[in-house]
């Protein structure tokens, strides 16, 4: 219980430094709830969201796999996704709508290792 409250303690500070200590300096006064608002709130909330995406992700790896050392770099999936990208770039080019192509085939070739891991691991 001791380190619950700690870790919500220190969350609480971290949260308060974030937002209001690391403003600007010559940002007007008048625009300070704007900002913290408008620029500071979200970013912080696309964190949290994009810290709790990972950790449900990684536990996905771990239980599905029923390995406790089971990560995208380890596995290879991660891998296979760049292997999705080079090709897209080689195939489709550099600029232009060609990013569409790359995040695409990054998702599939990651996919395609992960159901060619799951049907090796035995695990069906």
């Amino acid at each position: 219980m001791k380190k619950t409250l700690f870790f919500i303690a220190l969350f609480c500070v971290a949260l308060f430094s974030a937002v209001f200590l690391f403003l600007p300096k010559n940002l007007d006064p008048s625009l300070k709830f704007e900002f913290i608002t408008a620029i500071r709130l979200p970013e912080i909330f696309a964190v949290v969201l994009a810290g709790a995406a990972l950790s449900v992700s990684g536990l996905a790896f771990q239980t599905v796999l029923r390995n406790d050392l089971a990560d995208p770099y380890v596995l290879g999936i991660s891998g296979g996704s760049c292997f999705g990208v080079t090709l897209s770039i080689i195939a489709f080019g550099g600029t232009g709508s060609g990013i569409f192509f790359r995040a695409s085939s990054s998702f599939i070739f990651g996919l395609v290792c992960l159901f060619i891991i799951i049907k090796l691991s035995g695990n069906s």
